[in-house]
């Protein structure tokens, strides 16, 4: 076992990319096993968490993306727990608008503009993931508040933060570049939420919030781990079906800064 748990650690530590998607072809068969109707959910709505009561359609919610989309902890409310408080706290705040970069099929994006009165500027480069946004916003009645682009430069967030606004990023691993030297200046009002992808670019975590440190307030979060006992809808399950629906399958070092104005 001590070789086995070595490995895995080897393998998860230098080739995060490649573990990943062992991973994931190891739990796709018994994902849908263990869950069977519940792969395919009826109730498609969020249950808890700051974006309660987002709607997923069915085309959107199939079994096919439970892992890709990560769609199950999504409708549990658990995805990405470690930022349910800075999400509420930020939330309540007045922003000119908010900047979703990486918005995928919505989840924040979408989110965001059923509680806050702000336009809402969402990027995505891949073309399936704004279908399946576009999708979204159908379902949830925001078209009016939303505007959807591919991919986000630094000259983009320069030119849509002229006033205090929210800025949500899961760029990748370009953090470095999407927020550089040039960049930062033009963000001292706004507050940020960037996942840090040192699994891509190790320096990410050091350089990323250093750029940062004159003009906001910082705080990294780490990812911690989930306990389903806090989802009610998975309480008559197995305990190893329990653990599958909350996992993100997420590989490699995980954390996120989360940067408050200093200058409101």
């Amino acid at each position: 076992m001590a070789a086995l748990a070595q490995a895995k650690t080897f393998l998860e530590g230098r080739f995060p990319e490649a573990y990943g998607a062992l991973q994931q072809l190891r739990y796709r068969r018994t994902l849908r096993r263990a869950f069977g109707d519940f792969a395919a959910p009826r109730d498609l709505t969020v249950q808890a968490g700051p974006f309660q009561g987002l709607s997923y359609p069915p085309s959107v919610a199939t079994p096919a993306r439970l892992i890709s989309h990560a769609l199950l902890p999504k409708l549990l409310g658990s995805y990405e727990e470690e930022l349910h408080p800075a999400v509420s706290e930020l939330r309540q705040h007045t922003y000119s608008r908010v900047i979703n970069i990486g918005c995928a099929e919505g989840y924040y994006a979408i989110g965001l503009a059923r509680v806050l009165r702000a336009p809402i500027y969402a990027f995505d480069n891949d073309a399936e993931a704004r279908r399946l946004f576009g999708l979204m916003v159908h379902e949830n009645g925001v078209a009016g508040h939303i505007t959807l682009g591919t991919e986000c430069t630094p000259e983009h967030l320069q030119a849509l933060t002229p006033e205090r606004a929210l800025v949500i990023s899961d760029c990748e691993g370009c953090e470095r570049f999407l927020f550089a030297d040039s960049v930062v200046p033009h963000l001292r009002r706004s507050d940020l939420i960037i996942e840090l992808h040192d699994c891509v670019d190790p320096a990410i975590s050091r350089a990323v919030p250093a750029r940062f440190a004159a003009t906001h307030h910082v705080e990294i979060i780490q990812r911690a781990p989930r306990n389903p006992a806090d989802y009610p809808a998975l309480r008559d399950m197995p305990p190893y079906s329990q653990a599958l629906a909350v996992n993100e399958f997420r590989w490699g070092t995980i954390m996120w800064g989360i940067f408050r104005a200093k200058a409101a």
